[in-house]
Parts: C-alpha cells; sequence; structure tokens
C-alpha cells in the first residue's frame, strides 16, 4: 500500500511550501497595492508628509489643548498655519540671500572658473583644454543621470506647478484633520477587526507610532544642529550664502548620515568656486566634523535611544529607498523601517485573547478617554 503523499515529502519541504504559497498571494497583493498608488502619487506624498506633519505637531496641539479651553480643532488650524507661514518665510528669506548673494559675486564666481581653469592647465597636472572639456561633459552626463534617478522615482511628485499646490493643499488640510480627528478616524479604520485582534492592531500602531515620533523629533534635532554648525562656518568665513547653505543641510539631513554629506557637499563645491581653495579646504573639514559627529555622536546616542535600528540598516533602508522611489524614498525609508520594526514586534509579543470589558481606543496624542 502507497505511503499518503504527506508522509513522502519531507516536512521541511512542505513547510517550505507553505511558506511559498503564502508569499506568493503576499507579493500579488502587494503588487496590486503598488499598482494603485502608483497611479496617485501627489495623494501618496501629500499623505505621508502630512503624517509626519502629524508626528510633529500633535504634542504642541495636545499641550495648547490642556491649557485652554479652546476646541482641539482651532489650535490645529492655527498651529498648522502657523508652521506653513513660518516655512514660507524661511525659504522666502533663503531666496532673498541667494539673490543678493549671486549679485555680489557673480563676478567672483567667473574669476574663480577662470582660476581653476588655469591652474588645471598650467599648474601641475598639466591638462589640456580637450580633457577639461571631456571631464566637464562626463559630469555634466553623470549629475544629469543621478538627478533624474533621484527625483523621478516610482512616484513622480510635483510634475507640475499646478500638482505641487494641489499637494500642499492637500498635505496641510489632511494634517488638520488628522491633528483634529485621528482618534475617530483611527478607530474608524480597525473598526472591522474583531475585537481581540483589534487590541493586538492597536498595540502595534501605539508602539510603531512612539518610535516614528522620537525617529521625527530626534532628527529634527538633530538636523537643526547640523545646519547651525554649517551655517556658522560658512559666516565666520565670510560667505554670503551662510543662511542658504544652513536651510540646505537642515533639510537634506532627514535623511540620516548621507543628508549632510549631501548637503554639506554643496556648500563646498560653493566655498571652493566662490572664496577659493582655503576657504573650500576649511569648508570641507566643518562638513566633515559636522559628519562625524552626526554619525558617532548625536545618531547613536540621540537617534539609538530614540530607535533601535542600526546604523548599516539606516544605510541600507536609504539606499533602496531612493533606487526604488527616488528622493521620496530616501526621505521616508528611515521612518517606515523604524515604524514597522516596532510595530510588529509589539504585535507579535502582544497575546490574542478578548478582554474582559470593553477597551478605550485613543489617538496616542490625545488624553485617554472612558468612553469604547
Amino acid at each position: 500500500m502507497p505511503l499518503p503523499a504527506d508522509e513522502v515529502v519531507p516536512r521541511t519541504l512542505r513547510v517550505a511550501a507553505a511558506w511559498g504559497w503564502r508569499l506568493i498571494v503576499l507579493t500579488i497583493v502587494a503588487y496590486g497595492i503598488w499598482k494603485v498608488l502608483a497611479q496617485i502619487p501627489v495623494l501618496v506624498f501629500a499623505t505621508l508628509v502630512a503624517l509626519l506633519l502629524t508626528v510633529l505637531l500633535g504634542p504642541v496641539v495636545t499641550w495648547l489643548r490642556r491649557r485652554t479651553r479652546w476646541p482641539r480643532g482651532l489650535w490645529s488650524l492655527l498651529t498648522v498655519g502657523l508652521t506653513a507661514v513660518l516655512a514660507a518665510g524661511v525659504l522666502a528669506l533663503a531666496g532673498r540671500w541667494i539673490a543678493a548673494g549671486v549679485s555680489r559675486t557673480h563676478v567672483d564666481f567667473t574669476g574663480a572658473m577662470g582660476r581653476l581653469e588655469n591652474w588645471l592647465t598650467h599648474g601641475r597636472l598639466h591638462l589640456r583644454p580637450e580633457q577639461i572639456d571631456s571631464v566637464i561633459t562626463q559630469v555634466e552626463t553623470w549629475v544629469a543621470q543621478h538627478t533624474s534617478n533621484l527625483t523621478q522615482g516610482a512616484f513622480q511628485v510635483g510634475s507640475s506647478a499646478l500638482d505641487t499646490i494641489m499637494g500642499a493643499i492637500l498635505c496641510l488640510v489632511t494634517t488638520i484633520f488628522l491633528l483634529t480627528d485621528g482618534r475617530r478616524i483611527w478607530i474608524f479604520l480597525i473598526a472591522p477587526f474583531p475585537l481581540a485582534s483589534r487590541i493586538r492592531i492597536d498595540a502595534g500602531f501605539r508602539s510603531g507610532w512612539r518610535s516614528l515620533s522620537a525617529y521625527i523629533h530626534t532628527q529634527l534635532l538633530v538636523a537643526a544642529l547640523d545646519a547651525v554648525m554649517v551655517g556658522t562656518g560658512a559666516a565666520i568665513l565670510g560667505s554670503a550664502f551662510a543662511l542658504p547653505m544652513a536651510v540646505l543641510v537642515f533639510i537634506t539631513a532627514f535623511v540620516p548620515i548621507i543628508g549632510v554629506v549631501v548637503g554639506g557637499g554643496i556648500s563646498i563645491l560653493a566655498m571652493l568656486l566662490l572664496q577659493g581653495w582655503v576657504a573650500g579646504l576649511v569648508m570641507l573639514a566643518i562638513v566633515a566634523g559636522v559628519q562625524q559627529l552626526e554619525s558617532h555622536v548625536m545618531q547613536p546616542f540621540l537617534m539609538g535611544r530614540a530607535v533601535s535600528l542600526h546604523p548599516l540598516a539606516v544605510i541600507f533602508a536609504v539606499t533602496a529607498g531612493s533606487m526604488m522611489f527616488g528622493a521620496a524614498g530616501a526621505l521616508f525609508a528611515v521612518p517606515a523601517l523604524a515604524v514597522a520594526n516596532a510595530g510588529i514586534r509589539t504585535y507579535i509579543r502582544t497575546p490574542l485573547r478578548r478582554p474582559l470589558r470593553p477597551v478605550a481606543l485613543t489617538y496616542p496624542h490625545e488624553p485617554p478617554r472612558t468612553d469604547g
């Protein structure tokens, strides 16, 4: 009598096959979600930025709400509005500094390019003009190719001015509603699940949200310190672009470890062209010091306490995110990894049991309530 198929096939192979078909189903589902989200990039990007702003501004709104009798919605509107005005003001001021600096340093920039070309041809390198032109062409091609890869990921955001305006408005409106009605939105989203599973999902969500909040607030502090150090160094060197450099470093530093290298590299190039090689070398030393301080002091002590992620995992996440989704992927890769790491661990550790009485689910930034 032949043996049953389950006894003929080794158990290891049966387990691998069970895992395999489940992974295939999950991959198909993920691919379907991917194709849907790829059709609405502005909505996806605006929602992700709104989540980050909600994490950043949520404690502020809660603190103001607890000390006044004003409605939470009013404080949400005022907080988001003031934040938008402040960001627009800083960018406008940086733009004015750039325009003023360009008008003052146009001759110096032209002269710097001439001195650089003269040093390359008549210095120790003794390069021919056609060699210099070939190198410049290769650099321009490389920059164009990599800029396209970074700015045109799978989700192309802001392809036109109208998309950018719509995305900004949608982001602000979404942030206001999340800050105001976050608790009701969250309860609505998990309401279809059984109560026992709902508790595990809520526990995982809270853990992931706390990890995301710790990451955002810590990265904000790290970016501010990086910007202050680079901007102060540029101001001491007498650069007319000290404030724009600080703003650039602050924005790029939200991409851990790699961001300050990109923003600092642009600052070094500007100092080299506009103020000579001495200022460029000094700025190189400043940026290198800031990068080392972030990598070996601020990231391990601040980010290590806030988010349990190894620096190698951060680098892999940023690289994979930038390759798959462009600049947006580099920005959101580490927050998504932090949320997934904390949320999944808590979900697994939370026992699956039905509570003896109804449990009040609250939004992480709102005080607990007694209603179900």
